[in-house]
């Protein structure tokens, strides 16, 4: 573990020169995120919010930010929001750059000892998107993240609680649960080592492998896994394909049980299934489900029992789907809702009938979100999009804009920043013209 040097209320590591299979990972991840931000880049100018009372901005970094989280890292009782972006670098394309992860705890200062930042990497690879958890059962929740070939564990106060480095990049976000049922969490990271194979790490708490990790993958680029209780086991799903321009791509479904682990099945499902898996039970007929998206483009569900596609899916869409489906119900219909990145919202009942769709503005979010915004019990759905924030109803038409400005926003979180305040939505966005990054908190 390379220690860390404080500089200027910061965590600085210094740079390291990358071996050639590492500096190849870090110029195709570069040359994605490239191509991605300069696609969502091609809207105009936008006018500024028209009430700049009602939202808190707070600059947390440059050119990239993934969709923050939430957690009480104090042990206090309520929630500080901690983001992630691309931290510090030189201009041009071959450039060192850090990741910086920033707090903002509910009196709206920085708190203890953040931002911190990371060692640097080659290249514009930004940071995953972090997973708050709570990993020793102490009420003081830990930030997971990875960054380039290195996962990073923090304690609520920004010291560095331990890090591991691997073969591979790590470019989706990870995920924390109790894998074991000792009440202390393990951390599942998958990670992608290019023109290979991804690999799936597991973690104890303390920083130790779990037993059999890591999990080899057929493909690599990994999604972010899923996680689903299902009686005495654990399920995970995780997707895998062999690029963007290739047909190929995979479903993994894996059980963890009396402490081992093992593949259920696998299921060819499409070009680069990289919208994290949800599992649902999209029939109500007590049989689980998964929904995800492809960079095909298109929406799939299949049977969690044997990954069997489900009657009507997949279907096609006009763009590839990064952000994970939601199926929602109302009480009247069941809805599968999809957002791709050509900017438009699709919805589509359990037998994948189409029931609408909607052009909204390009974005690359990870979660459509659900918000009763005028109590009637029906909720709408709620997106970060180019310029703002869009509210959605389940009839497909717009009830509300909140315009932020020339900005492309990640997904939003509803966070209660008091026990008795109202519900906020948080979200991360990045200035087109300035690249900056900030995090916005928004009272709607």
């Amino acid at each position: 573990m390379k220690t860390m040097r404080r500089r200027a209320g910061w965590w600085m590591g210094g740079t390291r020169h990358l071996p050639s299979r590492r500096r190849e990972a870090a110029s195709l991840a570069r040359a994605w995120w490239i191509f991605l931000v300069f696609t969502l880049m091609m809207s105009g100018g936008r006018a500024s919010l028209a009430d700049p009372a009602s939202v808190l901005e707070f600059p947390v970094g440059h050119f990239f930010i993934n969709r923050p989280a939430v957690g009480d890292l104090d042990g206090d009782g309520t929630p500080e929001v901690i983001a992630t972006a691309i931290g510090a670098g030189r201009s041009g394309l071959e450039v060192a750059m850090t990741g910086i992860v920033t707090v903002i705890d509910v009196d709206r200062a920085v708190s203890g000892h953040w931002p911190v930042v990371t060692e640097s990497q080659v290249g514009s690879l930004p940071p995953t998107a972090p997973t708050v958890a709570d990993l020793d059962g102490d009420a003081r929740a830990e930030v997971i993240f990875g960054h380039g070939s290195i996962l990073y564990v923090f304690r609520g106060d920004g010291q560095l609680r331990w890090q591991h480095q691997v073969d591979g990049v790590f470019q989706a976000k990870p995920l924390a649960c109790d894998l074991d049922g000792d009440g202390r969490m393990e951390i599942i990271a998958p990670a992608d080592e290019f023109l290979g194979r991804a690999k799936i790490y597991l973690w104890r708490w303390n920083g130790t492998p779990y037993p059999g990790s890591p999990i080899e993958l057929e493909e690599f680029f990994a999604s972010s896994p899923a996680m689903y209780h299902h009686g005495h086991r654990i399920l995970l799903a995780v997707g895998a394909g062999n690029g963007f321009t290739r047909p190929e791509g995979s479903l993994y479904l894996f059980a963890f049980e009396q402490g081992g682990w093992r593949l259920q099945w696998q299921r060819r499902i499409g070009a680069h299934p990289i919208a994290r898996p949800v599992f649902a039970d999209v029939n109500h007929d007590g049989a689980i489900e998964i929904v995800g998206g492809t960079y095909t483009p298109s929406v799939y569900i299949v049977s969690a029992q044997d990954g069997a596609p489900a009657p009507g899916w997949p279907q096609s869409v006009g763009g590839p789907v990064f952000t994970s489906p939601i199926v929602v119900s109302d009480g009247e219909r069941t809805l599968v809702v999809a957002f791709a990145l050509d900017g438009v919202l699709t919805a589509w009942d359990q037998r994948g009938l189409l029931r609408w769709t909607l052009a909204v503005e390009p974005s690359a979010i990870d979660a459509l979100t659900l918000l009763d915004l005028n109590g009637d019990d029906r909720p709408e759905l709620l997106l970060g999009t180019q310029g703002g924030v869009t509210a959605v109803t389940l009839d497909g038409s717009i009830v509300k804009h909140w315009e932020l400005g020339d900005y492309w926003m990640t997904g939003t979180l509803l966070v209660r920043l008091t026990e008795r305040a109202p519900v906020s939505l948080v979200f991360g966005g990045v200035n087109n013209i300035t690249e900056e990054a900030k995090l916005f908190i928004l009272n709607p």
